[in-house]
């Protein structure tokens, strides 16, 4: 089991419409809290009371979706799920709570149960870091403790399975040599199939990673990981494991798990390829239920 440290890795989702949802579903609860127990001083809105909550439940919801879904895209470099930590998501809701409670404060003004003050501006920080920052610090380190639990439970298990399978006979296939183009079709790089490690992508390049006598070499093309993938041959090795790595699961000797789901250990190279948690069902199977062992027998065109 890891020691729980604010540094470690935490799952990011970095889907639009679950993150839209989920803007949603804080000023739904907003609203509700509000409408239902009328606290601070929105009990004497008697006649309004319905209109004032969702008010606060719409600021709630457009705060968070500035926050969330706006600047999130707009800071790709920061918001990457191979930085993400405990530390990063507890500040970041922090972040959000202080936002929200800055924009309540305004709607308050607005509503004239609220006096542009200093007093009055704290007290709106106070209430909105007294509602929400037990809630979301235990969710946090609930959700981390889970994810991370289970994905180091069923590493453990793939492991055994994936070192058998190393020292299994193999059989032997017939196949082309690879050859990866450029944007503009002119050929880069022209390799045997056994000699692909993984492919990464890098804004609007991709580095090919690969063997040559025996040792990982690097090479850049100007492409996207969509066309580079399509170039590899259609067997189920060569896989996109992540929407920025494709990668040649021939090679895998070991997998770990933590918070953020499967990390693929590669021989011949120390990087840690990660694994999207939607792709966790296939590498289960695939490892669970592969053929035995593959050899490539390759011929030039």
């Amino acid at each position: 089991m890891t020691t729980l440290k604010l540094n470690n890795p935490y799952p990011l989702n970095e889907s639009f419409k679950d993150r839209t949802f989920k803007c949603g579903l804080f000023g739904l609860f907003v609203f509700l809290f509000l409408f239902v127990f009328r606290p601070f001083q929105i009990d004497g809105l008697q006649n309004y009371l319905l209109v004032v909550s969702f008010g606060y439940g719409f600021v709630c919801f457009a705060m968070m979706f500035i926050l969330n879904v706006l600047v999130f895209n707009a800071m790709p470099h920061y918001f990457t799920e191979s930085k993400w930590t405990i530390k990063r998501e507890l500040n970041w809701l922090v972040i959000n709570l202080l936002m929200v409670g800055s924009a309540n404060f305004v709607y308050s003004i607005f509503l004239k149960i609220a006096d542009i003050s200093t007093s009055s501006f704290f007290m709106f920080f106070g209430y909105t870091l007294a509602v929400g920052l037990f809630p979301i610090t235990t969710i946090v380190l609930i959700n981390y403790t889970r994810w991370n639990s289970k994905y180091e439970a069923e590493s453990d298990l793939l492991n055994p399975i994936i070192e058998a399978e190393a020292s299994a006979p193999a059989h032997t296939i017939e196949i082309t040599l690879i050859k990866f183009l450029a944007e503009n079709g002119m050929l880069e790089l022209e390799i045997l199939p056994e000699h692909f490690l993984y492919a990464k992508a890098d804004d609007n390049y991709v580095e090919v990673y690969h063997l040559m006598n025996e040792q990982k070499q690097r090479k850049v093309i100007r492409n996207s990981l969509k066309s580079i993938h399509a170039f590899l041959p259609t067997q189920i090795n060569f896989y996109r494991c992540h929407k920025s790595y494709v990668i040649n699961l021939d090679y895998v000797n070991h997998i770990s798990g933590n918070a953020q789901g499967y990390k693929f250990h590669l021989k011949n190279t120390e990087e840690l390829i990660p694994v999207s948690r939607s792709n966790n069902e296939f590498v289960k199977n695939y490892f669970t239920n592969r053929p035995k062992n593959t050899q490539i027998d390759s011929k030039s065109v």
